[in-house]
């Protein structure tokens, strides 16, 4: 741990560090929120991935790979500001600017990405090695999308959101496929950004104000405060406690990711509705008398309702209390050999708090935190081979914490 708290800090000194020696650090201003923030998301993820348990971990079908696209998938974003570029679409920066920008970024990403798997032992959830933290998958697609919001989004916050859409589809992707687990992908998303934000500091840096060929439109506020949003919601659940089967025989869970896309309509100035469709992954571990750990992930998906309400500090900030019901459907478990099954469903009630912070006309991000119950089941099976006895069942009201962050299109 301490050494992953070094390398994340040397970082942001070398950078501090070199803009005290630029001609132009008076006009200058280093990327806090977008080196700090993934920063602490890096070190939040290890913390959890290890306070969970993450170790003798056996896998009934290890090595057992499918990559549906994402190996190359995940450098789309990269290249999609080169590619719009090049058809005459107007970027925030000239070709050299963005050379030396994201040429930046990508170094600052890979060596981040590289060091931090060869420092950290962690074994992946499909048994094939122990390079599963960070993921990067998720480091790539969230540094492309990152590029994409400081070069495309100056015309369009619809290039934003699409981007980090598209790259949190990348980081499900790798964690319903039993590639990594939930927090593996957070810490990969919260590298790319802050390789991203560092490079283009460094370009700033070096170049000045050279090269920069549009600027951002200043902030303006909604007309009447009555905007409906499109949003993507990216969360962290930390279930609290294992599930008892039987004497010694326990359901372990990891911290699950769900991704949500949803609709938000405005009621009032201070309460608005929205829907949502959801997908979850939940990797499993079967604890049992022989300590034999089967590792399996649980994908879900659903749907949920919400009611919202806003307190605005100013232009700018705001804070919201949401209250929400759902339903998710669970797909088959398939990492046990038939041992492990799940119930066919669950319902599920959240309540969270929010901070939103509107980046612009049309684009605003929220951190959220929370508490949701819902209900589970689990059923095991005799095992000779994993040492249970008797058939046993697991159910009960799950409580979890949730961390959240979202990203809105506001019309």
């Amino acid at each position: 741990m301490n050494r992953l708290l070094s390398l994340l800090i040397l970082l942001s000194l070398a950078v501090a560090s070199s803009a005290e020696t630029a001609d132009s650090v008076a006009s200058l201003r280093f990327p806090t929120a977008g080196v700090a923030i993934p920063a602490a998301g890096v070190v939040t993820a290890y913390s959890l991935s290890r306070i969970y348990p993450h170790d003798a971990f056996v896998n009934s079908r290890p090595g057992e790979h499918t990559s549906r696209g994402t190996g190359v998938l995940q450098y789309a974003p990269i290249a999609l500001p080169w590619i719009l570029k090049a058809t005459g679409v107007p970027t925030r920066s000239s070709w050299a600017r963005m050379g030396v920008a994201q040429g930046s970024g990508i170094v600052i990403n890979a060596a981040l990405v590289w060091g931090l798997k060869h420092i950290i032992d962690s074994p992946r959830p499909d048994g094939t090695d122990s390079r599963s933290f960070p993921s990067g998958h998720s480091a790539w697609a969230f540094a492309g999308a990152t590029m994409i919001e400081r070069e495309l989004g100056i015309n369009s916050a619809w290039y934003t959101w699409g981007a980090y859409t598209f790259a949190s589809a990348i980081a499900m992707e790798r964690v319903i496929d039993a590639h990594h687990y939930p927090t593996d992908v957070v810490a990969g998303a919260s590298i790319g950004i802050l390789a991203t934000h560092a490079g283009y500091f460094l370009a700033d840096l070096i170049m000045g104000r050279k090269g920069v060929t549009h600027t951002r439109p200043t902030y303006s506020d909604a007309a009447d405060g009555l905007t409906p949003s499109l949003y993507l919601d990216n969360t962290l659940r930390l279930p609290l406690g294992p599930a008892t089967a039987a004497e010694g025989v326990n359901i372990e869970r990891r911290p699950a990711l769900i991704t949500a896309i949803g609709y938000e309509h405005p009621v009032s100035r201070a309460v608005s509705l929205s829907a949502a469709a959801e997908v979850e992954s939940l990797p499993l571990a079967l604890a049992t008398p022989e300590n034999r750990f089967i590792s399996g992930p649980l994908t879900s998906a659903g749907i949920a309702a919400s009611a919202h309400m806003y307190f605005p500090l100013s232009q700018r900030f705001s804070l919201a209390a949401t209250a929400s019901a759902g339903w998710h459907v669970n797909f088959s478990l398939h990492g046990t050999d038939g041992t492990l099954s799940t119930g066919k469903s669950s319902p599920l009630g959240r309540l969270r708090a929010s901070g939103i912070w509107h980046l612009s006309r049309h684009l605003s991000a929220a951190a959220s935190a929370g508490l949701q119950a819902s209900r589970y089941r689990f059923d095991i099976a005799p095992s000779a081979e994993y040492g249970v006895a008797d058939y046993a069942t697991a159910r009960g009201t799950s409580i979890s914490l949730l961390l959240s962050v979202s990203t809105r299109y506001e019309f």
